[in-house]
């Protein structure tokens, strides 16, 4: 995708060369052409940033969306957690349980991803 935003900033700017060489050579008896011309020169290259941005921002949408997900799954798996060491240890400190969660956290992220990612198939 790189190249095809590659080949088109490369085409704007060709065009943008085009259309300077033009402003230079034109008639003091034409004085609306280099308005024109501008404004078609600030359109195209309003056109090649609008189109090198689409890709970033569904892509960006796209991981938002599923960090979201990661996070809720997460959240629900880590309280079940806490509640089952607190049910299973009820004379356990808080501290004591917060150091199991810690050390559970990357099972409990993993497994979110997976979901996530299965849910997204």
């Amino acid at each position: 995708m790189e190249d095809g935003n590659r080949i088109l900033e490369q085409d704007a700017l060709r065009k943008v060369r085009a259309l300077v060489d033009k402003l230079e050579r034109l008639e003091p008896e034409q004085p609306w052409r280099p308005i024109l011309l501008l404004g078609a020169l600030i359109l195209i290259v309003g056109f090649v940033v609008w189109i090198a941005t689409l890709p970033r921002a569904a892509a960006e949408a796209a991981s938002r969306k599923k960090l979201s997900c990661e996070l809720d799954i997460w959240l629900v798996k880590s309280s079940e957690l806490e509640r089952g060491f607190r049910q299973a240890h009820p004379e356990m400190p808080n501290r004591e349980i917060q150091k199991l969660l810690e050390r559970e956290r990357p099972l409990v992220m993993a497994a979110a991803k997976v979901e996530c990612d299965g849910r997204g198939k």
